[in-house]
C-alpha cells in the first residue's frame, strides 16, 4: 500500500531508475554512491509480504531447480522440469489467493525458505549487474556502500555485505559488545564500517565514538542524523554540536600518527558461523575477550 518503500530488483525498469539516479550523481561529481534500504524484495518479505510480479515468477522456477535437490522438490510436489507457477501452486495447495492470506501463512509454508533464498540470490545478482553498469557509465569503478550494521552479521540478514566496498549502519546504542562485534566482523571481511549514532545521549555517544576509533573503524560526525521512524512518522533529525563532540574529532584530526595506517593487533581468533549466527553467544564471547583485555580478530 502507498507509500511504497521498496522496488523490485527483478524488474528492468527498477534497474533503469537506479542507473538514471546514479548517472545524475556521477555527473554532479559524486565519487562514491550509497544505496539505502538495499534489501529490496527480501526486506518487503521480512515485513510479511513478498513480490509476485511477473519477473519474479518467471525467475523463481529456474532458481528453485538450480538450488533445491530433486528429492526436496518431489517432497514439495514441485515439478523438476516444465512450467511452474508459484502463485497457482500457493492457491491450489494452501488456499492463498491474496496478500492477507499469504501474510498469515508465510512463515509456516514449506516453500518460504526457498522463496526467501531466491530473493537474496536475485538481489546479489542485481547489485553485481548494477555495479558493472555504473562502472560502464562512469568509465571507472565507483565504490558503493549500503546501510548495514554488522552487529548482526548473519548471512541471512546481511547477505550483501561481502559484495560492497563498505557499510554504514544506524546504531541505536553505542554499547561495547555490539560495537566490537560489528567492527571486528567488518575487519575480518576487509571492510570499513561507518557507525551512525541514532542516540544523542551525549555521554553514551561520546564513549561510542571513542570506542569506534579505538577499534580501528569510523564514526559519522553526529550532525543531521537519522533518528528512526515508526508507522506514523519519521523522527526529527538529530543535531549534535561542536561543544558536545568536537574535541573527539579534533583529536583524531590533529593526531594522525596515532591512527593512520595502524594495524589491528590480534592474539586470539573468534570464529563465527555467519550462516548460523547466535548473536547472544557472539556478544558473550566478545565481552569475555574485552574484559580480559585480549586483542582478538573475528574470522567469519
Amino acid at each position: 500500500k502507498s507509500p511504497v518503500y521498496w522496488g523490485c530488483n527483478n524488474r528492468p525498469r527498477f534497474m533503469g531508475v537506479c542507473l538514471e539516479r546514479a548517472a545524475k550523481a556521477i555527473e554532479a561529481g559524486a565519487d562514491m554512491l550509497q544505496f539505502d534500504d538495499w534489501a529490496l524484495i527480501a526486506s518487503a518479505s521480512a515485513w510479511g509480504g513478498a513480490c509476485f510480479c511477473t519477473n519474479c515468477m518467471a525467475a523463481f522456477p529456474a532458481d528453485l531447480r538450480a538450488n533445491v535437490p530433486p528429492a526436496e522438490l518431489a517432497r514439495l510436489r514441485i515439478p523438476a522440469t516444465g512450467p511452474f507457477d508459484y502463485r497457482h501452486y500457493l492457491a491450489a495447495r494452501h488456499g492463498i489467493t491474496n496478500a492477507a492470506s499469504y501474510a498469515a501463512q508465510r512463515r509456516s509454508l514449506p516453500t518460504s525458505p526457498h522463496f526467501d533464498a531466491f530473493h537474496r540470490r536475485s538481489i546479489r545478482a542485481f547489485f553485481k549487474d548494477l555495479g558493472a553498469r555504473i562502472a560502464a557509465i562512469a568509465g571507472r569503478r565507483i565504490p558503493m556502500s549500503i546501510n548495514a550494521n554488522l552487529s548482526d552479521p548473519s548471512q541471512e540478514r546481511k547477505f550483501l555485505t561481502d559484495t560492497v566496498d563498505f557499510v554504514q549502519g544506524e546504531t541505536l546504542h553505542f554499547h561495547p559488545d555490539p560495537l566490537a562485534l560489528a567492527a571486528k566482523v567488518a575487519e575480518g571481511m576487509g571492510k570499513w564500517h561507518i557507525f551512525v549514532t541514532q542516540s544523542l545521549d551525549v555521554p553514551e555517544a561520546r564513549a561510542g565514538i571513542a570506542t569506534v576509533y579505538a577499534l580501528g573503524q569510523l564514526p559519522m560526525v553526529p550532525w543531521d542524523m537519522y533518528m528512526g521512524s515508526d508507522e506514523t512518522t519519521v523522527q526529527p533529525r538529530g543535531w549534535g554540536t561542536v561543544e558536545q563532540y568536537g574535541d573527539l574529532f579534533h583529536f583524531v584530526r590533529d593526531n594522525p600518527s596515532l591512527l593512520d595506517d595502524a594495524k589491528p593487533l590480534a592474539t586470539a581468533g573468534l570464529i563465527i558461523d555467519i550462516d548460523h549466527c547466535d548473536r547472544s553467544q557472539a556478544f558473550a564471547a566478545c565481552r569475555r575477550l574485552l574484559d580480559a583485555q585480549v586483542p582478538f580478530a573475528v574470522i567469519p
